[in-house]
């Protein structure tokens, strides 16, 4: 999982050898661009895929290679930064987030059984609608009702989704096509992970200072009858 500036990016690794990570991480790049700094526990795979990356950049340092070519195809070296072992605290930041979504992934898919299209296809979605959360208005004026997303990081705008038909939640399971199956799995998982994260937003009155809600201020209003699949962003015009 890809954390930097809070955009999140899921990818398959089977079992994870340090060959399977290597072509992971050249997925990545392919997709998000050649990172300078990746943070990673101290995971087998993620230490020896490090030395052989090592090695790779001291064999293409040696050779003598004309500066132009060196200057146009000679990768930078990743600056891989190991937090210490059995320490998961270490990486607070993108433990968080890991956190945010496994537990609520593997409850709502727990005893099903799926081919690798289908999972890809609910992992995408899922990092999509991740990457769409707000997380701080665009500017204060009135008529902006525009946030900040991860996504704008990534794509210089929130990742948007096609629209599609909400299914009812007491729907059987076994009476939906394989892809509405998947539908229903998305809606749950934005449900369930959308009400933890408003509850996030909202501070305990304890320890923390009293913080007074003024005209203009943006907020993330959620009516009765929602968007499964989207946050509802409004702004404070007068009191009642």
């Amino acid at each position: 999982m890809n954390i930097t500036r809070d955009k999140l990016s899921q990818r398959f690794k089977n079992w994870a050898p340090a060959d399977t990570f290597i072509a992971t991480l050249k997925h990545f790049v392919a997709r998000r661009g050649y990172p300078t700094k990746m943070y990673s526990d101290n995971g087998t795979n993620f230490t020896s895929t490090h030395h052989k990356l090592h090695e790779v950049y001291k064999l293409l340092c040696s050779q003598q290679l004309n500066s132009a070519l060196n200057a146009f195809c000679l990768p930078r070296e990743i600056d891989w930064h190991f937090i210490p072992p059995a320490s998961p605290h270490f990486g607070g930041i993108w433990e968080a987030n890991i956190k945010s979504c496994k537990r609520i992934l593997q409850r709502i898919t727990l005893n099903s059984i799926f081919i690798y299209e289908e999972l890809h296809t609910l992992f995408c979605q899922v990092e999509a609608q991740l990457n769409s959360r707000p997380l701080c208005p665009v500017s204060m004026e009135a008529t902006d009702y525009s946030a900040l997303t991860p996504g704008h990081f990534l794509l210089g705008k929130a990742p948007m989704q096609l629209p599609e038909v909400d299914i009812p939640e007491p729907t059987p399971t076994n009476r939906l096509t394989r892809w509405k199956r998947i539908q229903k799995l998305q809606q749950s998982f934005w449900k369930q992970w959308s009400q933890d994260y408003l509850a996030t937003l909202q501070q305990r009155s304890k320890w923390t200072a009293s913080q007074l809600i003024m005209i203009d201020y943006e907020i993330i209003y959620k009516p009765e009858a929602e968007n499964k699949n989207a946050d509802v962003l409004s702004r404070i015009y007068e009191y009642t």
